[in-house]
């Protein structure tokens, strides 16, 4: 058996391993309909109900619970960072219904918040913006000197 045809078996095999886990999961009951009434009833909820649960609510989820959260991830992690943890500052304001936060540190830290191109600044963003999207909200976040 040559080695293409191995990859080739081996790939199919993947496969009845993928529909076996798929007739599993359909003879559960389980079907996408039950996703679609999941969301559905999620973006039912009124405002005075995400009130009562998190805070107030300022367009697409943003409460001042979620608003906290996202404040506190910013700080942990560039505190984590910088020699200067005491003088990290994170403000947040809402802005055109999304989160504007505004991240101060020490001026010799504000490169080890950038990062190298960016990197570091990019994934802090990235990390807000997973975290925004599981709360149904959007965050930009601003680095100062």
């Amino acid at each position: 058996m040559s080695q293409h045809d191995a990859e080739t078996k081996a790939s199919q095999g993947g496969d009845d391993e993928l529909d076996a886990v798929t007739t599993e999961f359909e003879a559960a009951g389980a079907d996408d309909e039950g996703f679609d009434d999941f969301n559905e009833d999620e973006s039912e909820e009124s405002d005075s109900a995400r009130e009562q649960r998190g805070g107030r609510t300022s367009g697409g989820g943003l409460t001042e619970a979620v608003e906290a959260q996202m404040r506190e991830l910013v700080a942990f992690i560039s505190e984590s960072l910088v020699d200067e943890p005491d003088q990290v500052r994170v403000h947040g304001e809402v802005e055109d219904g999304q989160l504007r936060l505004e991240l101060t540190v020490a001026a010799d830290d504000v490169g080890k918040v950038i990062g190298r191109e960016g990197r570091t600044a990019r994934a802090m963003r990235t990390l807000l913006a997973t975290s925004a999207a599981k709360q149904r909200c959007r965050v930009n976040l601003q680095i100062l000197e």
